[in-house]
């Protein structure tokens, strides 16, 4: 899910070089798993889901069997396959070309190159607050879903925050406030 909210922002949209999707799949790739975007975009999501697992799919067998292990490497193979399981350092974009102009914002520490650890850095700030980043280093089949992602001692410090504002908002409705206005004198809020 993190992979494609990075990718569309879990929404079936088009970007500016026509991709169309949860996982941005261009023109010429739907081609080569036998679709049109135009027919890509007629479909309900499950079914746009079906190109999208072909697609991985075909990835892998291009990675030779084998599968992303992580978050990060579904990513890489989604994104950018050339760039799948490569070092960190692996430059995917380069600036002066169209996919570094389409891709600058993945460029972190502005040095005109757009890495393969950049890109993790992109995925993590997609992860919701309070996610365990750690759960994105493991394969998805492992995983228990729902509350696993969240540690005790964050959920407590969040609960604590809602609690101090809730009791923060009743004091300031006891409270009788004066204002003064020029043109019609004082009044009271509260």
């Amino acid at each position: 899910m993190i992979v494609m909210y990075a990718e569309s922002n879990l929404r079936l949209v088009s970007n500016s070089i026509g991709a169309y999707g949860y996982i941005q799949i261009t023109p010429s790739t739907a081609l080569g798993l036998g679709i049109t975007i135009a027919e890509l975009r007629k479909l309900s999501w499950q079914g746009y889901m079906k190109y999208a697992k072909a697609y991985i799919q075909e990835r892998i067998k291009d990675a030779k069997g084998v599968a992303p292990s992580s978050a990060y490497e579904l990513y890489e193979l989604i994104h950018y396959p050339v760039s799948y399981r490569k070092p960190d350092s692996y430059v995917l974009y380069s600036e002066g070309s169209n996919a570094y102009s389409g891709n600058k914002a993945l460029d972190y520490n502005k040095d005109g190159k757009v890495i393969n650890a950049e890109v993790k850095q992109f995925i993590d700030s997609k992860c919701p607050v309070f996610y365990d980043k750690s759960m994105l280093l493991k394969p998805e089949e492992s995983t228990n879903y729902y509350y696993q992602n969240y540690q005790i001692g964050n959920i407590i410090v969040s609960v604590s925050i809602v609690v101090l504002l809730l009791v923060g908002m009743q004091i300031f409705k006891k409270r009788n406030f004066k204002i003064k206005n020029k043109e019609h004198g004082n009044f009271r809020i509260g």
